[in-house]
């Protein structure tokens, strides 16, 4: 989960420096050099993601309406974690909340957690990511595993919040599984 939102949301910050057309009212030139930095990186193009055109620039609207162009221009020659490092807990949130308002990231996450049915069924992983995805505690952690370098699957509070989603959606046998692995 922390590898692919951090490749999503580099690439994404990677975009914030170049231009074109935006209907909303965040600055329209960083909206257009975000969107299109985005679509021209390797990581975009390499169809690993949901990011289409219209996710790019939602999330570049939403970032330079959130966060605010000066917070995104003074961060735009930072590596990502670099620039995670320089928001407050509560933009790093902001980052977290609007990548995931913008990306439809259930999909990739539940073929990433079920690896092919092996040892969890789609389903089952379906179940996991949305509730994962609906909880703020993992949410922080995510967004806060940037600056610290952990894992968001490291933090207590995220175990003590999501082990219930594993009980509610893993069937016997797969929680049996998990230990085997």
């Amino acid at each position: 989960m922390r590898r692919l939102v951090t490749v999503m949301l580099a690439v994404m910050l990677l975009g914030a420096a170049c231009g074109d057309d935006s209907s909303s009212d965040a600055d329209p030139a960083l909206v257009a050099s975000l969107q299109s930095r985005f679509a021209a990186s390797p990581q975009a193009q390499s169809g690993d993601f949901p990011i289409t055109d219209e996710t790019a620039k939602c999330f570049a609207e939403g970032l330079v309406a959130d966060l605010g162009a000066a917070k995104i221009q003074s961060g735009i020659d930072l590596e990502f974690d670099a620039f995670m490092g320089t928001l407050s807990a509560d933009e790093r949130r902001t980052v977290v909340d609007v990548l995931l308002g913008c990306a439809d990231v259930t999909e990739t996450l539940v073929t990433q957690l079920s690896g092919g049915g092996d040892t969890l069924s789609a389903d089952s992983a379906r179940c996991i990511v949305d509730g994962m995805l609906a909880n703020d505690a993992f949410l922080d952690a995510v967004a806060d595993s940037f600056v610290s370098g952990d894992s968001a699957f490291e933090s207590d509070a995220v175990t003590v919040a999501i082990l219930p989603l594993f009980l509610e959606c893993l069937t016997p046998e797969e929680l049996a599984g998990l230990g085997d692995n």
